[in-house]
């Protein structure tokens, strides 16, 4: 009967209230667990419904669904069908009104990674919403522990480009101080990341770029950045990094 169901489902849910309808849906589905006989269908359904699902008020709901989907299910989801739902929690992470949502958003965002395989186009959208997220001091460990993750895998590289490109095209000053928090921590921070062979000469001038900030936040961020660099690798720094580094404390000096 499940195909029933869903057949029914997907005819009539434009047309009917989103709790219900809903609600039917995930019990349909064991709530994202169970898709026999509708494997194909499911994903790209949920896909073109969830902006209107994650809008209601059964947006906790959606993301529990998600989160089963995506880790017992991830096999049945096609590139663009996870590129979608990935948009669509980074969106609500950027504008969750409690911290249990927010949480909830990443825990959705690291099943993704874990179970699935984020696709490149998803990359910028989800290292973006992590930089803000680490913010906000109660989610620092777990955003640290996804975004860790994500760099120790085939797409660090990729991920770190867009760290530094984040850093040197985006005003907001919360997304440039998440984006140097990370590059610190993924490369000389005390849980850095092996996987990423970068010497520091790599990213310094990018930095170097994030020194010149009018923003308090992004300059002590600078400043804790250097702070840790040299206490933990100042005998292995060549002498171009050197130049870099006194470049960047001068104009952090400069600051009133």
């Amino acid at each position: 009967m499940r195909h029933v169901f869903f057949n029914y489902i997907s005819n009539n849910y434009q047309h009917e209230d989103t709790k219900p309808m809903f609600e039917f849906f995930s019990s349909v589905i064991s709530e994202g667990k169970q898709l026999e006989y509708i494997e194909e269908f499911v994903g790209p359904f949920l896909h073109a419904w969830l902006p209107n699902v994650l809008a209601s008020p059964k947006a906790s709901d959606a993301l529990n669904l998600l989160f089963n989907l995506v880790k017992f299910n991830a096999a049945y989801l096609d590139e663009y069908v996870v590129t979608g739902y990935v948009k669509q929690v980074v969106i609500l992470l950027q504008s969750a009104n409690s911290e249990p949502e927010a949480q909830r958003c990443l825990q959705v965002l690291d099943t993704v990674q874990a179970y699935s395989h984020l696709p490149s186009q998803a990359l910028p959208s989800f290292i973006r919403a992590l930089t803000r997220a680490v913010n906000v001091p109660s989610l620092t460990a777990e955003t640290w522990k996804i975004m860790k993750n994500l760099l120790g895998t085939h797409l660090g590289n990729s991920g770190l480009y867009v760290l530094c490109r984040l850093i040197q095209t985006y005003d907001d000053p919360c997304m440039v101080r998440g984006a140097i928090y990370f590059i610190t921590s993924a490369l000389w921070g005390k849980n850095k990341v092996p996987s990423l062979s970068y010497k520091p000469a790599a990213v310094l001038p990018t930095i170097h770029e994030a020194a010149n900030s009018e923003h308090p936040i992004v300059v002590y961020e600078v400043a804790l950045s250097m702070q840790k660099l040299v206490g933990k690798m100042s005998l292995d720094l060549h002498l171009s990094s050197w130049d870099l580094i006194l470049d960047i404390l001068g104009i952090l000096f400069q600051h009133p």
